[in-house]
């Protein structure tokens, strides 16, 4: 079976300036060789400590960085081959700070239509519009668990979790079949991390989503995915299924990762 998405000996690398003209300095790594696969319906957990490369591969992943070598395939398709509003439309990303990831300026009907409006133009139809719109964007708030009258309102009027679960619903908008879930509890309190993962784990089944879940906190993957990649310093300590690595975790980085979780977490 094709993998819904692979990634081949990925690595990234961010150039280092200074002076006047901004001359590069040297580079700082972020990846260097990491490989995986994701299988349709699967969800991997990708677990690191911070400044492990979690979140710049998650980015690529989105396009949102380009690496500096390797390669990305889309159901056997490379990456280069795939134009920018398909591979938009493919995979999407629930950023880590919602409050950062939600312009202010937009109202939560706008919010929601904008990739009501992209999926529109994937499947070559005319964007929802009037009440169709409205009803659309109801749609959306009711299956991350917001009340349905809040169109008008602004990010700045919710919670950090309400904020959370508008950003899962911007990410809904545009049906993708990849979610990419950056830190998905790390701006949210401890008593509603619960409310989120059980939110997340209900719409992978709801749309079918296939996932890959960052975290720095095993009991959060645990909680989520299928199979971990480990990394440490951009490179893969351990890759396997989850109940494997926690029951007998080969590497002493997975080991102390585990080991900070305190007990009446695990």
């Amino acid at each position: 079976m094709t993998p819904l998405l692979r990634a081949e000996n990925l690595s990234m690398e961010f150039a280092v300036t200074g002076g006047v003209f901004r001359r590069r300095l040297g580079a700082v790594r972020a990846l260097h060789n990491v490989s995986f696969s994701l299988n349709e319906g699967e969800s991997l957990g990708l677990v690191g400590e911070s400044g492990s490369g979690k979140s710049t591969l998650g980015r690529i992943l989105c396009r949102l960085h380009r690496p500096t070598s390797g390669r990305l395939f889309w159901d056997g398709r490379p990456m280069e081959d795939l134009p920018p509003l398909e591979w938009a439309s493919g995979i999407q990303m629930i950023f880590q700070d919602p409050a950062a990831s939600l312009n202010p300026k937009l109202s939560v009907e706008t919010i929601l239509a904008e990739p009501l409006g992209l999926r529109a133009r994937v499947e070559k139809k005319e964007p929802p519009r009037g009440a169709a719109r409205r009803d659309a964007v109801r749609e959306l708030l009711s299956s991350v668990g917001l009340p349905t009258d809040i169109l008008s309102h602004y990010p700045h009027q919710f919670s950090g979790g309400q904020k959370q679960r508008l950003a899962i619903a911007r990410a809904l908008a545009v049906r993708p079949r990849v979610l990419v879930a950056d830190e998905p509890v790390s701006a949210v309190d401890l008593s509603l991390q619960a409310q989120i993962l059980n939110l997340l784990s209900d719409l992978k089944e709801q749309y079918r989503l296939t996932t890959l879940i960052i975290s720095h906190d095993l009991t959060v993957v645990a909680h989520l995915a299928d199979r971990l990649l480990v990394l440490k310093d951009g490179e893969t300590m351990e890759t396997g299924g989850t109940a494997e690595i926690l029951a007998e975790t080969r590497h002493p980085y997975t080991r102390a990762l585990l080991d900070a979780v305190p007990p009446l977490f695990r």
